[in-house]
């Protein structure tokens, strides 16, 4: 690939070489590896149910508050919600937002309903209200702070949001962190037009926010020795609140636990039986026995502990066995278009919500990225401003992007799930 002077200096300026860029030049023309998965987890087989004395051993286990985080990706925009309605559906929009919100506060003075849906298709999702509560509308930012309070422990609120939305994110709920994806993790597109690097009139690279797999910096740089990870769009009403708070408990402390063991593992493994205990362990995690040689590198790794529900129609990722280097498979978390045509469905669904320990045995400094596949990225078609554009995305946060951490599946109520996908779930009738 021939590159100019101001393209190699665009790339310094985000801390580039020119080998990365031409990764992603090779990732956008030839596309991803989506030949990972080897057969979907299910109960038995990679997916575990609490008994009542495993839920409340594990929610009993002690988490300090001041090092637990919950992490909540909010940086996309509501378009999906707000776009592709025509005819009767589009007028049902209209009449039920010219209903609904001025009592809301979702529409501005004098804006027609027609303006509305333009304006709050384009902000971040979050600012949303989602939901009423004793007559007032709640964001789903303040929903997800109000369930922060309703648990045994209280984790420090950490969201990501755009850089542009940040002067009205921090007055909007003072008590959150708020985190904006670095430069950096920028990436570029193909033009599939003049196939090329996609540039803009003046003959600049078109740089784009790297989706939601950019953020693993920011969950890198947290300060905290356990990370809940939530979907922004994952609001239940206030009473399940305190029944779901108790289950992101639940997983925290299972994944704290999991690391507890993991630690003693790998400082006895020079003991006698050390290695086999410690092998016998990671087949919670592994498909097979590893050799000897593997067991070591096996246990140094971060742990997390993901959260299921039964599918029941929904779209999207799900818990998989994952080929990997050693011990034949290990389990993660796939989207849809990375499961094979043909392969049999799975029975469960990843509703995200995570727990997460991201550090390693015997004080070793956790890098993220030595346990993503760079490789499971992302690549779309998508029109901006009248081209046709290959769009890369990083491998997702909750997928490729922690593809090489030790994971164990927890089936979850499917009613602690409630997600907001389109405009009929935003507003209630």
């Amino acid at each position: 690939m021939q590159w100019t002077r101001e393209d190699v200096q665009a790339f310094e300026a985000r801390g580039w070489t020119i080998e990365h860029a031409e990764n992603q030049m090779s990732l956008l023309r030839f596309g991803s590896d989506w030949s990972r998965a080897v057969r979907p987890a299910v109960l038995g087989d990679g997916i575990d149910l609490f008994t009542d004395a495993e839920f409340e051993a594990c929610r009993a286990e002690p988490i300090e508050e001041a090092l637990w985080a919950r992490f909540i990706p909010a940086s996309g925009a509501a378009t999906r919600m707000f776009s592709g309605f025509e005819g009767p559906e589009r007028e049902r929009l209209l009449a039920r937002w010219q209903r609904d919100a001025p009592r809301s506060g979702l529409s501005e003075a004098g804006e027609s309903a027609e303006a509305a849906v333009r304006r709050w298709g384009s902000v971040p999702k979050g600012f949303l209200p989602f939901w009423t509560q004793d007559g007032r509308w709640m964001t789903a930012f303040e929903a997800h702070a109000q369930e922060n309070q309703l648990g045994k422990h209280r984790a420090a609120l950490h969201f990501s949001i755009p850089a542009s939305a940040l002067a009205a994110a921090e007055p909007h709920l003072p008590e959150a962190r708020w985190h904006v994806q670095a430069p950096p993790t920028d990436t570029l597109a193909w033009d599939v037009v003049s196939d090329a690097p996609a540039r803009t009139d003046d003959g600049a690279l078109r740089f784009r926010p790297g989706g939601h797999g950019a953020l693993l910096q920011v969950l890198e740089a947290l300060p905290a020795g356990v990370i809940s990870i939530r979907n922004v769009d994952n609001v239940v009403p206030l009473e399940r609140m305190a029944r779901r708070a108790g289950w992101a408990e639940a997983l925290a402390g299972c994944a704290v636990r999991c690391a507890r063991e993991r630690d003693a593992l790998f400082e006895g493994l020079d003991a006698p039986g050390g290695l086999e205990a410690a092998g016998t362990w990671l087949r919670t995690f592994y498909s097979a026995a590893l050799a000897p040689q593997e067991v070591r590198a096996a246990l140094c790794r971060p742990v997390r502990v993901a959260g299921m529900v039964r599918a029941a129609g929904h779209v999207g990722g799900g818990p998989f066995w994952v080929r990997a280097e050693a011990g034949g498979a290990r389990l993660g978390i796939l989207e849809g278009v990375e499961v094979p045509e043909g392969m049999v469905p799975g029975t469960h669904f990843n509703p995200v919500e995570l727990a997460c320990v991201p550090t390693l045995p015997g004080g070793q400094v956790f890098h993220a990225a030595r346990f993503s596949n760079p490789s499971a990225c992302f690549t779309s078609t998508k029109e901006v401003e009248g081209r046709t554009l290959r769009i890369l995305e990083h491998p997702g946060l909750w997928n490729g992007a922690m593809e090489g951490w030790l994971t164990r599946f927890v089936e979850l109520p499917a009613d602690l799930f409630r997600p907001v996908k389109t405009w009929e779930d935003l507003i209630p009738g």
